[in-house]
């Protein structure tokens, strides 16, 4: 029972102390997390969602094209997007004076935190994408750059091995 209660714990208790609905859902590996990525649809939270290349990103809203896999990339994902959270939470209260809230301009608030994010995250998500186009690029130079190589060495080996056979008819030819 003891143990019981522990892995609840472990599994459920952050989610106790949460006062409503997080406007967010960060998922770091959509294959094993379905049933977070399904509750989250269901209540029409926009998802951030690292996504390896064995999974579909197809309902995921911010994806994170990532290895969900490595211990380090999960904590450098996680410490991105904690980043990205504060910094965003930390913008909007430098300038905003401080003023008793009633409850609309609380949601309006909330809706400007969440605008702030979602452009933060697009804005992140085309630099990801912009780099992964110019990685793209360099690999294919790479690439062409290896196989112009590959063709110059077989065209030297190609004359060598001619340059050989000639010099072993002559050799031959004198031999004879």
């Amino acid at each position: 029972m003891t143990r019981e209660m522990e892995k609840l714990e472990r599994s459920l208790g952050g989610i106790k102390d949460l006062g409503s609905i997080p406007d967010v859902v960060f998922v770091v590996d959509i294959g094993h997390e379905k049933n977070a990525v399904r509750e989250a649809r269901t209540l029409r939270l926009p998802i951030i969602g690292v996504v390896d290349s064995n999974h579909n990103p197809e309902g995921i809203d911010y994806v994170i094209a990532g290895n969900d896999d490595s211990i380090r990339a999960i904590g450098y994902y996680a410490r991105k997007i904690a980043d990205a959270v504060l910094e965003a939470k930390a913008s909007i209260v430098e300038t905003k004076p401080v003023v008793k809230k009633t409850e609309p301009a609380a949601k309006k608030r909330l809706s400007r935190q969440r605008l702030k994010l979602k452009l933060m995250l697009k804005k992140r998500n085309q630099l990801q994408r912009n780099q992964l186009q110019r990685n793209q690029l360099q690999r294919n130079q790479l690439q062409r750059n290896q196989l112009q190589r590959n063709q110059l060495q077989r065209n030297q080996l190609q004359r060598n091995q001619l340059q050989r056979n000639q010099l072993q008819r002559k050799l031959k030819l004198i031999n004879n």
